[in-house]
């Protein structure tokens, strides 16, 4: 009986001086991962702060040398490799894109005019505009339901009564889950991302870049624009203020006046993207700054 329990005994050590040692290598794999995604952290933050330098020490207050300056920024690749680290830098001018949380930002006649460009944008790119709406119930702080709008969620009992903070949250929203998947198989440019089109920052205007912004939100600055208008746009780029757009566009007051309500002519502020992979381990900073370089926005992914 006594050889039975010593020999019980050591079975039982042995169990416990495995599981010990299991659970010291688990620990010890986990303390090194946290340490190399505390390097590649600190790695993708100096790289932020470098383009955030970058971005104010070669801001153009002009127009013209602004938009230069830009095609120069898109035109080389940020990417760096020390052997160790690889970190990778994006920078966009957000207002080469249109606010989705401005729809619901200004009067009722700014906030209407806001959503009628909207909806011609997703008309533009084969989403459904009666979904504008919902957006803007799901946005807006009030009850109060607009026509086609919801305040209610099927799935999730209330909308959410406050600005979007990334553009995937319009997959919540009540029918336009479904839409955006359709939109995203389409073979529309830029197709595969909403964020080619729109931005979840937080502007209190929906001003667009019109030396920056895409076709497709250019044709959509008015009911009239045609091809045409937006060919003539890109030709004389870049455009420095309502003065040469008058001269551009022609003797439509009506649709300059109409394109005014919407564009700018320099842009203002900047997201960065930096991904810094470390052995193996990736830390992404997706951050927003004006032209100063002063952060507005910071987030880790």
């Amino acid at each position: 009986m006594i050889i039975i329990a010593v020999v019980g005994m050591i079975m039982i050590l042995t169990t416990m001086n495995l599981q010990i040692s299991s659970d010291t290598l688990y620990t010890a794999k986990y303390i090194n991962s946290i340490k190399k995604k505390e390097t590649a952290y600190y790695a993708c933050k100096s790289a932020v702060n470098s383009a955030r330098d970058y971005i104010k020490a070669g801001y153009k207050e002009d127009p013209k040398e602004l938009y230069e300056s830009l095609k120069y920024l898109e035109s080389v690749p940020l990417n760096f490799d020390t052997g160790d680290i690889k970190i990778n830098i994006d920078i966009q001018d957000l207002e080469r894109k249109f606010s989705v949380n401005s729809i619901v930002s200004g009067d009722e006649l700014e906030q209407r005019d806001r959503i009628e460009y909207l909806k011609r944008i997703f008309n533009g790119i084969g989403l459904n505009p009666t979904n504008v709406n919902k957006i803007a119930d799901w946005i807006d702080t009030d009850n109060n339901i607009r026509v086609d709008g919801n305040e209610n969620s099927l799935k999730y009992g209330s909308v959410k009564n406050a600005k979007i903070d990334s553009l995937n949250e319009l997959n919540l929203i009540d029918y336009l889950k479904d839409d955006i998947k359709e939109f995203k198989e389409s073979k529309v440019e830029g197709a595969d991302n909403l964020d080619y089109y729109f931005s979840s920052f937080g502007l209190s205007y929906p001003k667009i870049n019109i030396n920056t912004a895409n076709r497709v939100l250019l044709r959509c600055l008015t009911d009239d624009m045609t091809e045409q208008d937006v060919d003539n746009i890109i030709e004389h780029r870049p455009i420095k203020d309502s003065y040469e757009l008058d001269s551009i566009i022609g003797a439509d007051t009506k649709k300059v006046y109409e394109m005014k309500k919407f564009v700018d002519y320099k842009s203002k502020y900047f997201q960065i993207k930096a991904n810094a992979v470390y052995d193996e381990e990736s830390i992404v900073i997706r951050t927003v700054v004006d032209k100063s370089g002063n952060i507005v926005y910071w987030g880790v992914e």
